[in-house]
């Protein structure tokens, strides 16, 4: 599992010369988290990111990021990236979706050495340099628990660089090289402010100056030059700009200092940091701001500064990004669409998204999240908004959910003709709505191999679909997918598949487009949906096993809320599906049977849930042996409290981990199915309520899936009548208290009793709970300590539980 504790706010990274902010961000707590498959992708494409990259766009998702969208404008618009600009599309990607830092990793996502481990093996190069000292990124400002890079590689590279040109000109052993990495490390010792082995108490502990002492007259000029600017460095990393600022403004004057352009750069950063390091990320002071330009523009036009031209660039473009960021983003979308970019594509992709993300945030629902994970209040595109360029326009349009009228998109489409407004335009509409017919006739043209060909059919299909034509989207698929399933990345895969499934007429049909295999399995810790080691799904990563079919949330919706028993019961007994699904479905159907006091289902399924489930062979004997159907309905009872696992539902993803026979310490014991008109609490554990993944709510506009086709209207009836009546029964531990003390009343001398009683007791600990648990615990807990006080039950009960909360 992979915790970060910070979360980036992407203001702006200028790879020799700005500063990364980051914030402290919203935790999801310590725990439990439980491994959750994805079927579909809601943030970002699939894994690798490889093909996306290269144009494998499968279904694109209205809720990727920018990045994501602005990669799939281009190869909509009939433009591609070549080998270099995929490279640096997926080292982008993969900084911000792995905080790792920029430098020091590839498009592979091989961790190399970062650059300060590099300098702390430079500095082994000087005899006696003593241990390594502590040396980190990032250092603390302002009151919110923010951080920011305040020591970038570049510091490091230009350390490692004079560190190897002093000893080549003085010699391992002289004194002066000593004392010049002595201070070096004072100077780095500022990166955080907390010193060697420092650890703050807390956010707002006082940080620490580290300042190298001047040299004295009788030094060598070169030794004294690096002093000073060593001495400046060191109050620009502890955060005391203006002294800096005047410390590099006199070592930029000096004419024989070997510093002197560098320093006239460091001062403009002096004012570029003191004017953006502050409390609120989005307010800055464009006085000092506008005075930093002009000198940069002073640089530029100097030939004799032609060795810090291009950080000098790149330090205006970070002005310019802040004093004029509409007219920033219209230049930086104009050029993303340009050939050949890979030298500016990373940082310009970084910095459009960055103002695109902030020219679409309004107040209202958020839509969206950046790449870098963060929560995005983007409610889409208005027309303030939709007034600048194509792209702009087009990633503000999918991102929107409210703002602006399928006709407006529609218009869009019909003025350009272009494939990014007909991929905008079909995505975004709805059956019944105009334009419906004219976009379905242009869909037919989109040919197999295009970049938007997954986007488009399915949309295509999913219109067909809620017109009723059933039988044009089934002979479609059945052509569709033998041809191109194997060529779409899963999640595209998998959402044709549940449109498949929608419109499946029989039982053995339906079941075949019902399992899936997820694109990840993932404790996903952070709600970001990455696969818990990106290495292994990273190009030149190693292999991941091939997941197992499994059911989607809208397929255990209908299999649980909707199919009667005994088109559950066929379901388990067809060899439709794989043995683990058959296991959920056949042990599903016969604990349904049973608590639903259907004895002749359940003596129906118990040989298909034996051959499946052999844990359960030996108690399955006894209750088949029973002869009367109470003592059998009391055998049943018996075993499924001796089998935690045991449950009238199918799991969606991953099934339960813990074995059939074996409690489970995060109370996955049994079921939790509160009666109808109960709160709906997603914390409540609810294992019959599912929420469907955004993708696959747009199969469904009313958020749930309809009963299936191949359900007769009396088969429906009875699933309702089924589901109502599960839900009336409550939650585990009531049911199994109910049927155990009836017993015991009528059969005091059956010797599975107080073992029964004690069972009963141990499902109310590790059980779901409602306001009657504690009720019957307590009831179980006495019958069993004064019908049966000699046992080993006893001992092993000590105490009754349930407080009418849930536990």
């Amino acid at each position: 599992m992979r915790f970060r504790s910070l979360w980036l706010v992407a203001l702006f990274l200028v790879s020799a010369s700005g500063a990364l902010i980051y914030r402290m961000g919203t935790g999801y707590g310590c725990g439990p988290f439980f491994p959750t498959a994805f079927f579909t992708y809601s943030l970002h494409p699939d894994f690798p990111l490889d093909g996306y990259a290269r144009g494998q766009l499968g279904v694109i998702q209205p809720t990727y990021a920018q990045s994501y969208l602005y990669v799939a404008y281009r190869y909509l618009s009939g433009r591609k990236f070549n080998s270099e600009e995929q490279k640096a599309l997926l080292d982008l990607w993969h900084y911000r979706l792995a905080f790792e830092l920029p430098d020091g990793q590839d498009s592979s996502h091989a961790v190399k050495k970062s650059w300060p481990q590099l300098w702390l093996e430079a500095r082994k190069k000087v005899p006696g340099a003593g241990p390594d000292p502590s040396i980190e990124y990032f250092r603390s400002f302002g009151n919110n628990y923010q951080q920011f890079v305040n020591c970038t590689d570049e510091s490091f590279k230009s350390a490692i660089a004079t560190l190897d040109e002093r000893l080549a000109r003085f010699g391992v052993d002289n004194p002066t090289v000593k004392e010049w990495l002595g201070a070096q490390d004072q100077v780095f010792a500022n990166c955080t402010g907390r010193g060697q082995g420092i650890r703050p108490v807390s956010e707002k502990q006082a940080l620490v100056k580290f300042i190298p002492v001047a040299l004295q007259s009788s030094a060598s000029p070169v030794a004294r030059a690096d002093r000073d600017y060593q001495i400046a460095a060191a109050y620009f990393y502890a955060t005391d700009y203006d002294e800096a600022g005047k410390r590099f403004q006199a070592i930029a004057q000096d004419s024989v200092s070997p510093w002197r352009q560098i320093a006239r750069l460091l001062v403009v950063r002096c004012v570029l940091r003191k004017a953006t390091l502050s409390t609120d990320d989005d307010k800055y002071d464009k006085g000092p701001l506008a005075q930093a330009a002009s000198q940069l523009h002073q640089i530029l036009d100097d030939r004799n500064m032609a060795d810090v031209h291009a950080s000098a660039q790149r330090l205006l473009e970070f002005i310019e990004f802040r004093i004029h960021p509409l007219e920033m983003e219209r230049q930086l979308a104009t050029h993303l669409l340009l050939d050949n970019i890979e030298s500016t594509l990373r940082q310009n992709l970084w910095d459009y998204t960055t103002l695109a993300d902030r020219s679409f945030r309004q107040d209202g629902e958020p839509t969206a999240k950046t790449a870098a994970g963060q929560p995005s209040q983007v409610v889409g595109a208005t027309k303030d908004n939709l007034a600048g360029d194509d792209l702009t326009d087009w990633i503000a349009t999918m991102q929107g959910t409210n703002a602006q009228s399928v006709d407006q998109i529609a218009g869009r489409w019909k003025q350009s003709r272009s494939m990014p407004w007909l991929v905008a335009s079909i995505s975004k509409i709805r059956a019944g709505q105009p334009g419906v017919p004219e976009l379905l006739k242009a869909s037919e043209g989109v040919a197999p191999n295009s970049p938007g060909f997954a986007t488009v059919a399915f949309h295509r299909l999913r219109l067909m679909s809620e017109a009723n034509n059933a039988d044009e989207v089934r002979a479609s698929l059945d052509k569709l997918l033998p041809e191109n399933q194997k060529k779409m990345p899963l999640s595209a895969q998998n959402l044709f598949l549940a449109l498949r499934m929608k419109v499946a007429t029989t039982l053995d049909e339906w079941l075949r487009f019902a399992q899936r295999v997820p694109t990840t399995v993932a404790y996903d810790t952070e709600g970001m949906e990455l696969p818990d080691n990106i290495d292994s799904h990273s190009a030149g990563g190693k292999e991941v096993a091939a997941e197992p079919t499994r059911f989607d949330n809208d397929a255990t919706e209908i299999l649980n809320k909707m199919l009667p028993l005994e088109v559950l019961a066929r379901a388990a007994e067809a060899k439709t599906l794989p043995d683990d699904l058959r296991r959920q479905m056949a042990q599903a159907a016969w604990v349904r049977a049973v608590i639903l006091g259907d004895a002749a289902m359940a003596q129906r399924m118990t040989p298909v849930w034996e051959s499946l489930e052999p844990p359960v062979k030996n108690l399955l004997e006894v209750y088949r042996a029973e002869k009367s159907p109470e003592a059998a309905q009391f055998a049943a009872i018996y075993l499924m409290l001796k089998f935690p696992g045991t449950r009238p539902i199918v799991d969606s993803g991953v099934a339960r981990l813990t074995r059939v026979d074996a409690i489970d310490n995060y109370r996955d014991n049994w079921w939790c199915l509160p009666e109808p008109g109960a709160p709906k609490d997603p914390s409540d554990g609810d294992l019959g309520r599912m929420v469907l993944s955004r993708p696959l709510r747009s199969l469904y506009p009313g958020g749930e899936p309809g009963a299936p086709a191949f359900l007769s209207g009396e088969e429906k009836a009875r699933g309702q009548e089924d589901w109502k009546k599960l839900r009336q029964l409550g939650v585990a531990p009531d049911f199994f208290a109910r049927e155990v003390l009836a017993w015991g009343k009528q059969h005091p001398d059956d010797p599975r009793e107080a073992e029964a009683l004690y069972l009963v007791v141990r499902s109310t600990r590790y059980g779901c709970t409602d306001k009657v648990t504690g009720r019957l615990s307590k009831a179980a807990f006495q019958l069993l300590h004064s019908q049966y006080p000699k046992t080993e039950w006893v001992r092993k009960t000590r105490y009754w539980y349930g407080d009418g909360s849930r536990n």
